[in-house]
């Protein structure tokens, strides 16, 4: 702060003042003090900022001035197209009496400053959080038949449009829908789901729904596409039992009564790799035990423990509605949300440490134990979590969490594929479920 004033000062009659900062803070959650102070203190000159951070391109107009949020130059990105601002691109920044003239170099051509703007964002942010995914509660263990409801919103008019495939254990009815809706309306869409057979609600494979959501935008029609969950959920019960040994040896659990072992994408057929799971409890600690099925397991201390075989553990104790809530990744990190749950990943040797994801987590509960026991044909694993870690996020004893399991299947050469058995919590209205993989303490 200080070299900036200083900055500032010794040069007050620059003809043009260009700010270079990684982070926006003018477009990140919470408060930004020293940010405020610089805006201040750079007045009336005339002035650029230029930021980058969230490798998505964006171009708004604060206080008069150009600040721009760049895209990505080969980083990591969906490179989903001007529409998302999800493109590589070089700025190249030609200094004129009149101020800069910026043109953004791409592979397939040229584009000016606002090739994606504030406008745009906020059109493309309405087209995603048109379609939500409402939760399909049942009582009973097992499913037959059921309604999973989508809500369609319009914060302007939209064309939306929906295609229901036949699922692996499920069909839907009807198999795809239409909708327009002007501004400000509103509708409620209503699937009809039916099971080939009678199937156990902790073992389901999702069906998918495909949505699309369109409306005009300033020089041409934008779409958003997402891809939905249809799976019916329940309460499930967390009972108390013996204490475990925690060291890899699954005799004392069997039998498991949870499951990841077909997907909803591309066919449904069964995976390289598949998973079995339980959860139980005593009076000190929660118990996860895991059974993977995995013809080629791979395990690397020079990776981190994301991009390798391991299954990772999301778990929130917090009281609802914190709980059951879902948002965006950044959202997530900017309210303390990530750093409230316990994300931990089990792998076959220590992997490397990965210092972005570990900037985002808090640290291991203190007494957390773990164990992985490779075998043939896959591997074993146990989790004790401890209680006291529960009700410090409950606020008190612990009643309820929610909890997801992915499975990571990864071939030597780094290349590979994560399986959820709930949907992700992070993303727009369409993809998450409120709630979704909700644990209740039994007796």
């Amino acid at each position: 702060m200080r070299f900036i004033e200083r900055a500032l000062v010794e040069h007050r009659d620059a003809r043009w003042t260009v700010v270079l900062l990684h982070q926006p803070f003018w477009d990140t959650p919470g408060e930004h003090a020293d940010w405020d102070r610089v805006e201040a203190m750079l007045g009336d000159r005339p002035y650029t900022v230029l930021a980058g951070h969230f490798h998505r391109y964006v171009h708004q107009v604060r206080h008069g001035r150009e600040y721009i949020t760049l895209g990505t130059t080969g980083g990591k990105s969906d490179l989903r197209g001007v529409d998302r601002g999800e493109f590589d691109h070089v700025m190249l920044v030609t200094m004129r009496d009149a101020g800069p003239v910026i043109a953004n170099l791409m592979l397939d051509g040229i584009e000016g400053a606002d090739v994606y703007t504030l406008a745009m964002r906020n059109l493309m942010w309405g087209l995603d959080h048109a379609v939500t995914t409402e939760p399909l509660h049942v009582v009973s263990e097992r499913f037959t038949a059921g309604e999973q409801i989508f809500t369609l919103s319009a914060d302007r008019p939209i064309t939306v449009r929906g295609r229901f495939p036949a699922g692996v254990q499920f069909r839907a009815t009807p198999s795809e829908v239409e909708r327009t809706l002007a501004s400000g309306a509103s509708e409620r869409v209503a699937v009809q789901l039916r099971a080939t057979a009678s199937v156990p609600v902790a073992n389901l494979t999702p069906s998918l729904a495909h949505w699309t959501v369109e409306a005009q935008g300033e020089h041409h029609p934008m779409l958003s596409e997402s891809t939905a969950w249809m799976i019916p959920d329940r309460l499930f019960s967390v009972r108390s039992a013996a204490p475990v040994a925690v060291d890899g040896d699954l005799r004392e659990w069997a039998p498991l009564r949870f499951a990841l072992e077909r997907w909803p994408d591309p066919s449904g057929s069964a995976a390289a790799a598949s998973l079995r799971f339980d959860v139980r409890r005593d009076r000190d600690y929660l118990y996860l035990g895991f059974d993977v099925a995995d013809s080629t397991p791979g395990f690397s201390a020079e990776r981190v423990a994301q991009q390798q075989d391991g299954v990772t553990v999301e778990l929130d104790a917090r009281p609802d509605p914190a709980r059951s809530a879902n948002q965006s990744v950044l959202a997530s990190i900017g309210d303390g949300t990530m750093a409230s749950l316990l994300v931990t990943t089990l792998t076959a040797v220590e992997p490397q440490p990965d210092p972005m994801l570990g900037s985002m987590l808090a640290p291991p509960p203190a007494g957390l134990r773990r164990a992985v026991r490779t075998r043939t044909g896959g591997y074993t694993a146990e989790l004790a979590v401890p209680c006291r870690f529960l009700d410090e996020r409950a606020g008190g004893d612990w009643e309820r969490f929610r909890l997801n399991v992915v499975l990571q299947d990864y071939g030597r050469d780094g290349e590979g594929h994560s399986y959820a058995w709930r949907p992700s919590r992070f993303g727009a209205p369409s993809t998450t479920i409120h709630g979704a993989g909700t644990f209740v303490r039994m007796e």
